[in-house]
This record gives C-alpha cells, sequence and structure tokens, in this order.
C-alpha cells in the first residue's frame, strides 16, 4: 500500500546512502547538527504470529543474568512473572509505550522523527497529554526482531501538521531492559526495568581522560583533513572529565557523570547500528571506554596516513 511504497522509497534511499558512504573515506565522527533535519522512520511492522520470545534478540555486550532473566519473565506464568519482578528494586519498573526504529538512541541524546503512520500518531497524541515519555528500541529489519534492552524518550518538541503528521523532537533519558510485552494494539506497550551501568572495580576517569583526548585530537586532524573547523557541542564539552569538575563529586556522582560522557561520545561515533547498540546495552563503563578509545586510536592513524598521502601528492593542507 501507500505505506509501504513509502518505507520502500526510504529503505531505497539508505541503500544508496550506504553505498555512497562506503566510496566516502571514513568518517568516524557524525555531524551532530546533521540531526535537527532528520527525517523519522517508520515502526516495526507487526508479527501477528510471532511469539513473545522470538519478537527479541539478545547480542554481544548483554549481562549473562540479564538474558536469563528477562527469559525467566517472558516465559512465566503471570504469577511467576510478578513474583520475580517484585524482586527488582522499587521505582525501577515502568510501562511505556515502545517505538522500534532502525537506530540507537543514547541517554542525552536528540533524534527527531516524522510521525505519519496512524498507530504512533496515535501514540504520540496519548503520551503528550501524560509524561510524553515512550521507549526507542532498535528494530533488526533483516531477523524481524527488536532489541532487548532500549532507551527512554520524552517528546520535547511536537509540531502537528495539517495533514495529521507530526513532527516531533525527542531527548534520549535512560536505558531499560524490555520485560514483558503488555499488549501490541494499536502500539506496543511493554514493562520494562531502568537499568545504569555496573559500580566499577576501578576508578574509569583517567580512561575517560583519553577518551577525551583522543576525540580531539581525531576532529583536529579530520579537520586538517577537509579543510572544515567544525567543532564539539557544548553539552559534550560540559561532560568532559576535568580534574576541577570532578574534584567535587563524591564516587558515585562522579561515576554517573562519566556514564553520561561516554554515551554522549557513543552518540557521535560513527559506527554500525548494532556496535551502536552493543555500546548502549553493555553495562561495564570501562568496556564501553575502551572499545571507544580503540575506535579513536584506530581513526587517529587512518587520518594521519591520508594526511600524509594528500600532502605527498601536493594536495596540501588547511
Amino acid at each position: 500500500g501507500r505505506g509501504a511504497a513509502r518505507c520502500t522509497a526510504r529503505e531505497g534511499r539508505r541503500g544508496r546512502a550506504a553505498r555512497a558512504a562506503r566510496s566516502r573515506p571514513q568518517r568516524i565522527v557524525r555531524a551532530e547538527a546533521a540531526s535537527e533535519g532528520a527525517e523519522g522512520d517508520e515502526g516495526a511492522p507487526r508479527d501477528e504470529d510471532a511469539e513473545e520470545g522470538s519478537l527479541f534478540f539478545n547480542e554481544p555486550g548483554m549481562r549473562a543474568e540479564d538474558v536469563e532473566f528477562v527469559q525467566t519473565v517472558r516465559n512465566a506464568s503471570a504469577a511467576a512473572a510478578e513474583a520475580a519482578q517484585a524482586e527488582l528494586p522499587r521505582g525501577r519498573i515502568a510501562e511505556l509505550p515502545l517505538f522500534p526504529l532502525g537506530l540507537v538512541l543514547y541517554p542525552g541524546a536528540n533524534v527527531p522523527l516524522h510521525i505519519f503512520e496512524m498507530r504512533y500518531r496515535r501514540m504520540f497524541n496519548v503520551i503528550r497529554e501524560s509524561d510524553s515519555m515512550f521507549g526507542i528500541v532498535m528494530y533488526d529489519g533483516e531477523n524481524k526482531r527488536m532489541a532487548s534492552i532500549g532507551c527512554s524518550a520524552e517528546c520535547v518538541k511536537f509540531q502537528p501538521l495539517e495533514d495529521g503528521r507530526i513532527l516531533v523532537i525527542n531527548q534520549g533519558k535512560q536505558r531499560f531492559r524490555v520485560l514483558r510485552i503488555l499488549k501490541d494494539t494499536p502500539y506496543t506497550t511493554a514493562l520494562v526495568e531502568y537499568i545504569n551501568d555496573d559500580a566499577p572495580d576501578e576508578d574509569p576517569t583517567q580512561l575517560a581522560t583519553d577518551v577525551w583526548d583522543r576525540l580531539q585530537e581525531v576532529l583536529r586532524l579530520s579537520n586538517k583533513l577537509h579543510g572544515k573547523s567544525l567543532a564539539l557541542s557544548d553539552s559534550l564539552k560540559d561532560l568532559a572529565p576535568s580534574a576541577e569538575q570532578y574534584s567535587r563529586l563524591n564516587t558515585e556522582d562522579r561515576f554517573r557523570e562519566l556514564e553520561k560522557f561516554s554515551f554522549g561520545v557513543s552518540s557521535i561515533l560513527d559506527m554500525p547500528t548494532m556496535e551502536q547498540q552493543i555500546m548502549l546495552q553493555t553495562r561495564s563503563l570501562a568496556r564501553r571506554l575502551q572499545k571507544q578509545k580503540q575506535l579513536l586510536d584506530a581513526a587517529t592513524q587512518q587520518l594521519a596516513a591520508q594526511i600524509s598521502i594528500k600532502e605527498a601528492l601536493g594536495g596540501g593542507s588547511d
């Protein structure tokens, strides 16, 4: 139908964009300003015959105990599931409408969406009348499954259009793991548990500082190579680790600030969607920062090599 045609057209544009991206020099840091005019994706199609367990996938980076727990809750009787949920910390459980999309949202990041499918128009009109909260979960279109871990989002800008479509801007708030699907019509609503990173065994401040230094170096080299003057956002700079900033915080608050910083970095690293999902769902801050450090080290070497080649060929640099 009409909606399917629009989705097919979008997928075609995505395919052309992906092929074009592969032909360009590797882009390590995404342009943050680009999100302002982005068009949202349509939600995932329904699979009426799928069992709940087959609707989700678990990827590397997800803790074994998380996988075991959610599978137990999803497969248990209603009474057993409620008993298991009762063991969870109070205030961590919520009901959220879910919007499955072919993207990953991080806490603190903004994502603009263009809402045109009727069920999601209805969803946004409903949440606008309450707390404006919903959940974004990555949708694997090839295998027709959702990720078990997503990010809650607050609709911070709602612009209805004359024909009923809606333009919205949403801000990522907190990660969650999906415990159970409560209903799937007219849109999916789930019981979720909000999650944070595990407390680190060692202070990750130095590792975060290394990531920050490397990110600035990558941006400097990228600007030099392409003759641009891009800058990191003020919001990310505010999260960057500094001795003065963290000296006023206790250990737990410093850890939470570093967690926010790690998601800020993840949101601008240009990675395949599944790699972004792994960054979202790992509950080890050190592991996330270490992966970012590795990516930025590789980017630094690649950019330095490209600059050397350009200069050797007489291209010069700005």
